[in-house]
């Protein structure tokens, strides 16, 4: 017995779409690895800080301007760690070893690192809120209120 879904154009659709997808990611990708402009590369870098502050500021809901600073930590940790690279001659600037080292492995880790970060902090929180709010209750001073002497 068939049954009649209707799936083979949504199939078709999906693997037309997948094809012209890919077609243009490599054309793009080959456009940027044999672009030797260097504002081209660090552009590409400065918009992969900022989306991988983005995706791993989501994880701190609660914190204000989290987004803002993950995204300046990620970009000041990786800056320094690919100058070092540079430097140093282990790697030549050109976009086909600074993207994937520095965009791909450098950025990519400090997003997931800074994501368990703020998922850590997050859990913390909320593990020892009642504790806190037990010690204000009881007339428990805040930690960060100044102290005169």
């Amino acid at each position: 017995m068939r049954e009649n879904w209707g799936l083979e154009r949504d199939i078709l659709y999906s693997t037309g779409r997948a094809f012209v997808q890919l077609i243009a990611a490599g054309y793009l990708l080959q456009y940027v690895f044999d672009s030797r402009n260097q504002a081209v590369i660090i552009l590409i870098l400065v918009a992969m800080t900022i989306i991988a502050g983005y995706n791993a500021g989501k994880r701190g809901k609660h914190l204000p301007h989290i987004k803002l600073y993950v995204t300046a930590i990620i970009g000041i940790s990786s800056a320094v760690t690919l100058a070092l690279l540079l430097i140093l001659g282990v790697i030549d600037f050109s976009a086909r070893f600074v993207i994937p080292i520095g965009g791909g492995m450098i950025i990519g880790n400090s997003m997931i690192s800074s994501g368990i970060a703020l998922n850590r902090l997050q859990q913390e929180m909320s593990d020892r809120q009642a504790q806190v709010l037990a010690a204000l209750s009881l007339g428990g001073h805040p930690p960060n209120r100044r102290r005169h002497r």
